[in-house]
């Protein structure tokens, strides 16, 4: 969980509980929220994940960043909230009782924050926050700057990372959680970072957690154990992904016989596109929440999922992506070679489709670091298509301003669009078709 400058934390309550828990017992001192910090869990829901997170008041208490207290005042102050937090000396805190859902996901986590706090990962699952400050990979530029966080650590190196304390506490935490709710298995499809179900927005619990502390793997898997009605299911992350593939097919079983369809593929971006009859023509939205174009170590990408397009018959694909591959920090020479085999692969798969390639949107001014990537991307992006013979429709001079950042009026987040952009987007889908018919 992130918020600017945040942290976790409660009310107090100063008796402490006794749970036996693997080996010895582990004493959780209930420290619990406001009401309106978490949400009623549903009674048909089945708890079977747990999500670790980090954070940490450095920001604005560089010397005393792991106050329990204080990060509690900053949680109830931002109404998010973690089931239980661990401090520096492994000491457990009960922030929000387990019958309840907590707002461990964050508002900002993606567009599909209603979505997963409404019926997916967040009413299955318990959060768990560690007090701790990750690398400058994890704390630049979303909650310190490289200047803050350069002297941070060079007063206080100790506070880096995670301690044994806490990874004792945790690995008993994860035990007692599991006892009470069977379906949590201990494995990385069960007990899960926050960076697994939003790689996008996320870096949690970050690259210092040592997952072998835990017995488990250091990434997560991306699949099920079998495919489903015969497509590939690597590209689709096990929590919303998960969910995306079903809405996606249940959508295509509804697709008439003669239905003339368009494909609009990408991100949680593409995601948001209404999927609304253009001109006589059928929207099929394949857009999925924090795919790429593809990963140098896990199994997402685009080029993973082509099977899921083709069971589309599109006439049309309109294909948006890289803000996921910018954002994980790579750069235009790592993401070149992946838009080229992507490309191949659809040109190949799809002779007879008209494909039109749409250059990756720029970002709001609190994210302006990105937009020199995006730009010089965008050159490329431009010049691959070109390249292909694929058709290119342009949105960025309707979106950026002076600046060449993405229009406050236009987004949401900083990143992701409002319904007017939609409007724009939905305008230029409707020029190309119409244009594709004469």
């Amino acid at each position: 969980m992130r918020i600017e400058n945040f942290l976790c934390g409660a009310l107090m309550s100063l008796c402490a509980m006794s749970f036996a828990a693997g080996d010895g017992e582990l004493a959780v001192k209930p420290m619990l929220l406001p009401a309106d910090c978490s949400t009623s869990r549903p009674a048909t829901a089945t708890i079977d994940r747990i999500v670790i997170h980090f954070s940490s008041d450095a920001k604005k208490n560089p010397d005393n960043p792991f106050d329990p207290e204080q990060n509690s005042r900053v949680m109830a102050e931002y109404k998010v909230s973690a089931h239980y937090m661990i401090d520096r000396d492994g000491t457990v805190y009960q922030l929000v009782p387990e019958a309840n859902c907590a707002k461990h996901l964050g508002k900002d986590s993606s567009l599909l924050f209603d979505k997963v706090t409404s019926g997916v990962l967040g009413d299955r699952s318990v959060g768990i926050e560690l007090l701790a400050v990750g690398s400058e990979k994890d704390m630049v530029p979303g909650i310190m700057t490289a200047e803050e966080y350069g002297a941070f650590k060079e007063k206080h190196p100790g506070f880096i990372g995670y301690t044994d304390a806490q990874y004792s506490s945790l690995d008993k935490l994860i035990a007692q959680i599991s006892s009470r709710h069977p379906d949590i298995k201990r494995d990385r499809a069960h007990i899960v970072g926050h960076s697994d179900c939003a790689p996008d927005k996320r870096n949690e619990p970050g690259e210092l957690f040592d997952w072998s502390r835990l017995g488990l793997a250091k990434y997560a898997p991306l699949q099920r154990e079998r495919g489903y009605r015969g497509v590939n299911m690597n590209s689709y992350n096990i929590f919303w992904r998960n969910m995306r593939f079903e809405q996606i097919w249940k959508r295509l079983t509804e697709l008439g016989p003669t239905s003339r369809t368009v494909v609009m593929l990408g991100d949680s971006i593409t995601e948001g596109f209404p999927e609304k009859d253009i001109d006589g023509y059928t929207i099929v939205n394949e857009g999925i929440n924090s795919d790429s174009i593809d990963h140098p170590t896990l199994p997402i990408g685009i080029i993973r999922r082509l099977d899921l397009i083709k069971l589309a018959h599109p006439e049309h694909i309109f294909f948006l992506i890289g803000i996921n591959d910018i954002c994980d920090n790579e750069t235009p020479d790592d993401l070149e070679p992946q838009f080229i085999e992507t490309y191949d692969a659809l040109k190949t798969t799809f002779p007879n489709v008209k494909i039109h390639i749409t250059p990756i949107f720029p970002v709001a001014k609190q994210y302006k670091h990105r937009n020199p990537v995006i730009d010089e991307m965008n050159v490329r992006i431009r010049r691959l298509a070109e390249e292909r013979g694929f058709d290119i429709m342009d949105l960025t001079p309707l979106l950026k301003d002076s600046e060449g950042n993405m229009k406050e009026e236009l987004t949401l987040d900083g990143v992701h669009v409002n319904n007017d952009t939609y409007k724009l987007w939905i305008s230029a889908v409707s020029d190309k078709l119409k244009a594709s018919e004469k």
